[in-house]
């Protein structure tokens, strides 16, 4: 594992309430990569929410946990995680919130990503955010066959059911 992304896994594994941040107007990548964090660890009795200032559109709701989304409210967290974030303004009103955690990390694919956490891993040529932590959640032992559903969906759903350019031959291996 890239050693950005194994201090974002050594940051999960000492924190024990974990908040996982969506973009504003999720899509099925933002959405799949918070919920398979949310599983991961919560199967290792963590305690993870996921948070979004919108609500999960109706055709994501299959996911499993697609229900325990909150709002971002004024609970600081020991920990929080950005997925699929290239900056703090596309957390919308849940900034506030990402930013008064004690630890914050992010995982991005967007080449126009901006650092705004203390850790921040990007890699711009991945086709969905969700092939990337695949890679963080495999690297910590963490990938059930319910967590490797959330993950597809998501690569799916970024990655134009696997047609658009992006999709590389380690999207398919994943």
């Amino acid at each position: 594992m890239k050693e950005r992304l194994q201090k974002i896994a050594d940051m999960l594994k000492a924190a024990s309430d974990i908040a996982v941040y969506c973009h504003s107007n999720p899509d099925g990548d933002t959405i799949a990569c918070a919920l398979s964090v949310c599983r991961a660890l919560g199967a290792q009795g963590k305690t993870v929410t996921p948070v979004c200032e919108d609500a999960v559109p109706e055709k994501y709701l299959f996911m499993e946990g697609a229900d325990k989304f909150i709002r971002p409210d004024k609970r600081v967290h020991e920990m929080a995680l950005a997925v699929d974030c290239s900056g703090p303004d596309r957390l919308g009103g849940a900034s506030k919130s990402f930013l008064s955690a004690k630890k914050r990390a992010s995982v991005d694919h967007h080449l126009s990503h901006v650092n705004f956490a203390q850790t921040d891993y990007t890699e711009a040529d991945s086709a969905a955010c969700a092939e990337i932590i695949y890679l963080l959640l495999d690297g910590m032992g963490a990938v059930d066959k319910g967590t490797a559903a959330l993950l597809f969906a998501g690569i799916v759903a970024d990655s134009g059911c696997f047609q658009y350019p992006s999709t590389t031959s380690r999207t398919h291996e994943i």
